[in-house]
């Protein structure tokens, strides 16, 4: 069962990483981005919240408004 939560945990994982790179067009934008503190997420950086689904789907939202010009 473990080895099913990680590897849908992974999938999503890379789902954020395609995201991100959609939004941002390249992947150093998007590492850029994802490597600095976000006040979205209580000043912690996007990178190292996706360590639950609750927090990938927090960042996948930020993600989307972003892409929909909403930044704040």
């Amino acid at each position: 069962m473990k080895d099913e939560s990680m590897s849908s945990q992974t999938i999503e994982i890379a789902a954020i990483f395609n995201h991100g790179i959609q939004v941002f067009e390249t992947i150093e934008k998007f590492n850029h981005w994802a490597s600095k503190p976000n006040m979205a997420l209580e000043g912690k950086r996007p990178i190292d919240v996706i360590n639950t689904s609750t927090d990938l789907k927090k960042v996948n939202a930020l993600l989307t408004r972003i892409e929909e010009g909403v930044y704040t």
